[in-house]
């Protein structure tokens, strides 16, 4: 599959946008995303 460059930012875009991040002590220490209605839970 071959992506547009405006194609491939709106992809990143869309992708890290969807990410939730969690911060202690102004760290980020984790975040979660959503695909496909699953939630993803990263340390």
């Amino acid at each position: 599959m071959t992506m547009t460059d405006s194609g491939r930012k709106e992809y990143l875009k869309h992708f890290f946008g969807s990410k939730r991040y969690l911060y202690q002590d102004n760290e980020r220490v984790a975040h979660i995303h959503v695909a496909n209605g699953t939630y993803y839970f990263h340390g």
